[in-house]
């Protein structure tokens, strides 16, 4: 799919330490983006 149809994802990893936060940006986005949240 072309990057111009589907656009930027928006990082919520900055809300890690924040759950009403992170409900909020699910709530909005529908999906959480959480760059590093889980060790490779």
């Amino acid at each position: 799919v072309p990057a111009q149809l589907t656009g930027g994802l928006i990082d919520s990893s900055n809300f890690l330490a924040d759950p009403e936060a992170l409900r909020a940006s699910l709530q909005e986005n529908g999906y959480l983006l959480l760059r590093g949240a889980i060790a490779r």
